[in-house]
């Protein structure tokens, strides 16, 4: 099997998953949601084919949710879902901030930290989430990374901007700025 140009060897097989996005998009009068990361370095949009899928459809990026009471309402929501036998109900959404500070407003690292510290409290019998139980928990690589990177911005004088001193005296009015309902 020859390869076009547009193609690497680990990406052959694309143009059958391109083709229906294709012809559904010029055939049926639906609006489509397509959800993927990175994707306009790799994935559906690459290639020629790629280009023409692009051409179709337009990009909505999303990022991290902000701490105000959508977050909250997403916290509620997922405490909602736990079936921990101790757990008291309004304990996470009362944790919008410290939950926030954890995971960078990014829903992957809070499902992350939800999940392992609901596995842990039933290994451990405790069968409820704490705030003491989440903080023995590492947190997932993303909000580490993200974490890693706020500091060294911090340290170095970087972040927004400000020098070291000026970052320290910045945090606790940005604090009380992002502090969750």
């Amino acid at each position: 099997m020859q390869q076009s140009p547009d193609q690497s060897p680990a990406t052959h097989d694309r143009p059958t998953q391109q083709c229906p996005l294709k012809y559904f998009s010029e055939r049926i009068p639906a609006t489509f949601v397509f959800a993927g990361i990175n994707v306009e370095r790799a994935g559906l949009l690459y290639g020629a084919r790629g280009e023409q899928i692009a051409g179709r459809f337009a990009m909505v990026r999303t990022g991290p949710f902000a701490c105000d009471d959508q977050w909250a309402t997403l916290i509620a929501a997922l405490e909602d879902s736990l079936r921990l036998h101790r757990h008291q109900a309004g304990t996470l959404p009362q944790l919008a901030r410290y939950l926030h500070q954890r995971t960078g407003g990014m829903i992957g690292s809070l499902l992350w930290l939800i999940r392992s510290a609901a596995i842990q409290a039933v290994i451990d019998g405790t069968e409820q989430i704490t705030r003491k139980a989440m903080d023995t928990l590492q947190a997932d690589i993303a909000s580490q990374s993200a974490a890693s990177s706020l500091a060294s911005r911090v340290s170095s004088g970087s972040a927004c901007g400000m020098s070291g001193a000026e970052w320290a005296a910045f945090t606790p009015t940005l604090a009380a700025s992002l502090s969750c309902r």
